[in-house]
């Protein structure tokens, strides 16, 4: 691919002289474009579909690893909480975004982290009020979410959706649930659903909660014994935006 985007650009541009390509946008993992737009004299824009925080974190890999924080191999050199600037919320080291993967992912990122430099603005699917300490990492960070589908039969997530949770959601009064769900990356241990779930249950208000499959399905999202609530619906996968535009859901939890 990198050796057929120059003639791509170039066959672009002699079919209208007075508009040429000026500026190429690509996502994370299309680095190499920005390489070439580089090289042609042409403007990168990085697109970023997630929060700013997760794409902060990556591009410190370079001195995560000067610092001594992780390895070469991204592996905490210790367990510790850091900060990447002092308004930003304070992360586990275990919890870097590319821990619940594997080795083969960190060293893609970490290839990206160089090219994504090229890029003159990173464009994230975020807003300046949710992570504006973000934005003090990098002047080319540049809010522009959220950023929303509206072809609502795209179904491009790997589980399937329990629509269930649809019809639970309208037995309830508007405003009375919580939705809890962390995202398809978030994989929590026994001991954080454990804990996560007896905070609902002590909160005695229903909700609604997301929890995906873990990678190797060794964790068990059991109920703990402790667990008594009855206003809990647990599903793996759910229709996430139908269930934000529900009358019924009051805060989510993410």
């Amino acid at each position: 691919m990198p050796s057929l985007l120059p003639k791509l650009i170039e066959d672009v541009n002699n079919l209208d002289v007075e508009n040429k390509i000026s500026c190429i946008v690509v996502t994370f993992n299309m680095g190499w474009a920005l390489e070439v737009g580089h090289k042609l004299g042409i403007k990168g824009v990085l697109l970023w579909t997630a929060s700013a925080i997760t794409l902060a974190y990556c591009y410190s890999i370079p001195k995560l690893i000067d610092d001594g924080i992780i390895d070469s191999a991204g592996i905490p050199t210790k367990e510790q909480e850091i900060q990447l600037s002092p308004n930003m919320p304070k992360i586990d080291t275990a919890n870097f975004p590319w821990r619940a993967h594997d080795q083969i992912l960190f060293d893609h990122i970490l290839q990206e982290t160089q090219t994504m430099k090229l890029g003159h603005w990173w464009l994230c699917n975020t807003t300046y009020n949710l992570e504006h300490a973000t934005f003090s990492i990098s002047p080319k960070f540049l809010p522009i979410g959220p950023l929303m589908s509206n072809d609502h039969s795209n179904k491009s997530s790997f589980w399937q959706e329990d629509t269930t949770c649809l019809d639970w959601l309208d037995q309830h009064p508007p405003q009375s649930v919580i939705y809890v769900s962390f995202g398809s990356l978030a994989v929590m241990d026994q001991n954080q659903f454990k804990e996560l779930a007896l905070g609902l249950d002590l909160l005695n208000k229903p909700f609604l909660w997301i929890v995906r499959p873990s990678n190797d399905n060794k964790v068990n999202y059991a109920y703990p014994e402790e667990f008594h609530g009855t206003k809990g619906k647990i599903v793996g996968w759910a229709p996430q935006e139908k269930i934000l535009n529900h009358p019924s859901i009051a805060c989510f939890i993410s």
